[in-house]
């Protein structure tokens, strides 16, 4: 029976720490977001699949963890936590480099809408000198007509970076629910030894 309890309890706090990481990529983090149809499918994908094998490991964990077991734990919160700053960072300037909104900003009557570019071939290095890269899109015909003559990058290119955008995305979403998950084990454990008066 106490196995069935604790196992609630973890589930209990699994789903909530899914709702934080669904919260944090549509708001405060839905710049890191990549444009992609299936956005929504794989941040629950990935923060399931990263759940159920922290669960699987906090249900063999003990009961009353050891001094040094949770000492273990705080090193892999903060292991985790570096690995959350490093793909931050690294997805972030994979967003930056590949992302753009399109039409240019200078039309504020229009909505704008995130695309994924590609690495530029010398052709479009040419093409869009001196120009942001909304504005190289637009001098050239627009998106269709950017992606379909492959005017400033090739169409293989436009989908490794979509790919490196959606691995980035996947590795970032697993992180941060690691981090979480492995700061409420933790809170846990010091709550349990140390209850409110």
């Amino acid at each position: 029976m106490e196995f069935f309890e604790r196992l609630g309890k973890l589930i209990s706090a699994a789903a909530a720490v899914v709702g934080i990481v669904f919260g944090l990529f549509n708001s405060i983090l839905s710049d890191l977001v990549p444009p992609v149809d299936d956005q929504q499918t794989v941040l629950g994908v990935v923060s399931v699949l990263s759940l159920v094998v922290l669960l699987a490991i906090s249900l063999v964990m003990p009961r009353a963890p050891t001094r040094r077991l949770q000492v273990a734990i705080g090193l892999f919160a903060l292991v985790a936590a570096v690995g959350v700053a490093a793909t931050f960072i690294a997805h972030r300037n994979n967003i930056a480099t590949y992302v753009y909104g399109y039409p240019p900003s200078e039309f504020s009557d229009v909505k704008q809408v995130r695309l994924i570019a590609g690495d530029m071939h010398e052709m479009g290095k040419k093409r869009a000198e001196g120009l942001l890269l909304a504005y190289a899109v637009q001098r050239n015909g627009g998106p269709d007509t950017v992606n379909d003559h492959q005017l400033l990058w090739t169409q293989q290119s436009r989908l490794q970076a979509e790919r490196k955008l959606i691995v980035g995305y996947e590795i970032l979403v697993g992180a941060i629910t690691t981090l979480l998950f492995a700061l409420g084990v933790l809170a846990l454990n010091r709550f349990r030894q140390n209850p409110p008066p």
